[in-house]
């Protein structure tokens, strides 16, 4: 199951797994974004992977602040101090802002320009 996006067209929902990425995103999104967002990584359940909405598989970066407990099928970043760090829950019970993002034009994916 991948992370529930309002993201349209060809555009994902941006996810932060690697280093370049979480910094990117916490700089870029912090003046937008105060305390939390979403980063695109999420589970079915307690006894599936983490995945990315890029359908990669999470490989433990970044790493979690506390083990998720069963419940937790949904990853965030959270403003502790001057830090963002992984933290999880069930989704239902706050709602958090997300970033859309769109591959770059290339001969792998083709933009149409006109639009």
């Amino acid at each position: 199951m991948q992370a529930v996006s309002m993201c349209v067209d060809n555009y994902t929902m941006a996810v932060a797994n690697t280093p370049a990425r979480v910094d990117f995103l916490t700089e870029f999104l912090s003046d937008l974004y105060e305390y939390e967002f979403s980063i695109g990584l999420s589970r079915s359940d307690g006894n599936s992977t983490w995945i990315w909405a890029n359908s990669a598989s999470y490989e433990g970066y970044p790493a979690f602040l506390t083990q998720p407990t069963n419940s937790d099928t949904y990853g965030y970043l959270s403003k502790t101090g001057d830090q963002y760090q992984l933290k999880s829950d069930d989704g239902m019970t706050n709602a958090r802002y997300y970033t859309c993002q769109r591959h770059a034009c290339d001969t792998d994916h083709i933009c149409d320009l006109e639009t």
